[in-house]
């Protein structure tokens, strides 16, 4: 921490952040300053932290931070409609190896994307809107968050329903045999 006198400019920048609203402890961090020095100076510049002042500010935050989750939220399930457009489509993408060891991208049609990938997309599905259902309980209460749950809930069961329709061996199979199985050749 530094010691001795404010300067002109560290006292300017107390009354500049006083007035965004900033705590006296966020001051004194990021001038370096004990929160007693900028304390007596505030009081000596007439200024005060009052708890309407900070409750202003308190809310003003919380306000930022619902709009900051609510894009978020719509985020997380943009990016869960794509990994299920991804799971539910006639062709897939096979990254492979060749013979010579170079990766090889194939479109594949298929009944079902391999057992491995759809159990990873699936998860990234569920782990999102796990997340979005989060993000939303913090604005709606502790009913929001029940209803939220139950949702949830209901889906990853009928994702593990189907999943288990499924007519593979639940092993995952290489590029190459799943490009046997479909008579497709690498690109080359």
């Amino acid at each position: 921490m530094a010691n001795g006198p404010l300067t002109a400019t560290e006292l300017d920048t107390i009354r500049t952040r006083h007035a965004e609203g900033k705590s006296l402890r966020s001051i004194a961090v990021e001038l370096g300053r004990a929160p007693t020095t900028i304390g007596t100076h505030a009081k000596r510049m007439g200024l005060s932290w009052d708890a309407g002042r900070t409750a202003a500010a308190t809310e003003a935050k919380q306000a930022s931070n619902r709009e900051r989750r609510a894009r978020l939220i719509a985020r997380l399930y943009d990016r869960a409609d794509k990994i299920m457009d991804r799971l539910e489509a006639a062709e897939f993408k096979l990254v492979g190896m060749d013979k010579d060891g170079y990766a090889r991208t194939n479109l594949v049609a298929a009944d079902a994307i391999p057992g491995a990938e759809e159990r990873a997309l699936s998860g990234m599905v569920v782990n999102m809107l796990a997340g979005a259902a989060r993000l939303e309980a913090v604005d709606q209460g502790a009913n929001g968050a029940e209803r939220a749950k139950g949702i949830l809930g209901a889906f990853a069961v009928d994702l593990q329903a189907a999943y288990g329709q499924l007519s593979h061996t639940g092993s995952s199979p290489t590029a190459q045999a799943v490009l046997a199985e479909t008579d497709e050749t690498p690109d080359q």
